[in-house]
């Protein structure tokens, strides 16, 4: 398996226990997903599952949480075959 490629046997229970900041990784993503990750991290959010019971308006809500950093989470969940809670 290549490095960052995820393996696609993986539970539900595996992908939604996923934390959303990766180890060893950091100096590899851009910017805006660092962002997204901090964000995220300073409203108390630190794994996939607790990601994925917000809705895109409640996101929003938070500070230095924008438009560019939702398409990037949503394009991130997409590649788990997940998204967000519906309003």
């Amino acid at each position: 398996m290549v490095a960052g490629e995820e393996s696609f046997t993986q539970t539900s229970e595996e992908i939604l226990s996923k934390p959303i900041r990766r180890k060893g990784v950091l100096n590899y993503v851009p910017v805006l997903w660092l962002r997204t990750v901090n964000t995220l991290e300073n409203a108390g959010i630190a794994t996939l599952g607790i990601v994925v019971e917000y809705t895109s308006h409640d996101l929003l809500r938070f500070r230095g949480f924008g438009r560019k950093c939702l398409c990037y989470l949503e394009a991130e969940l997409a590649r788990y075959g997940l998204r967000l809670k519906q309003s």
